[in-house]
């Protein structure tokens, strides 16, 4: 759980920082990309990689390169928690387009150019959603 929330605060500080973008045609063009990746993966492990590009481009659109060097050891640990969650709402829930779904949501919030609309579209993209990764009793920090 903790690294999911370090991931998402990168992400967060990332996507304050860069919004709102000069050119947001150019600088969304890797996040795109990654997106796009995913969509067309034919196999599982390609999807996992599609997924780690997405969130290291949206990270990188802050242009700062110890974000980047943060974000790294933090994906490298939530390989496979992330490819739980995509596989598990592949079979047992939304079907194999939900992971492309959710994350060409993220782009379209980022399109809008508002900081607030693409944190909460991040904070609300349901990462979370297959994994039983519940609080232990008492724990406030989730």
């Amino acid at each position: 759980m903790q690294l999911f929330e370090l991931r998402q605060v990168l992400e967060r500080f990332a996507v304050e920082s860069a919004l709102p973008l000069n050119d947001p045609v150019e600088q969304l063009a890797p996040v795109r990309a990654a997106v796009e990746e995913m969509k067309t993966a034919t196999d599982d492990l390609a999807k996992d990689d599609a997924h780690r590009h997405f969130h290291a481009a949206v990270v990188g659109l802050a242009g700062n390169r110890q974000l980047d060097i943060a974000l790294e050891p933090i994906l490298l640990k939530l390989q496979l928690p992330m490819a739980v969650n995509l596989r598990a709402e592949t079979v047992d829930h939304h079907g194999p387009d939900d992971g492309f779904r959710r994350h060409l949501a993220i782009v379209e919030a980022l399109e809008t150019n508002d900081p607030v609309a693409a944190v909460a579209a991040l904070r609300d993209h349901k990462h979370l959603q297959y994994l039983d990764l519940a609080a232990p009793p008492g724990d406030t920090a989730t």
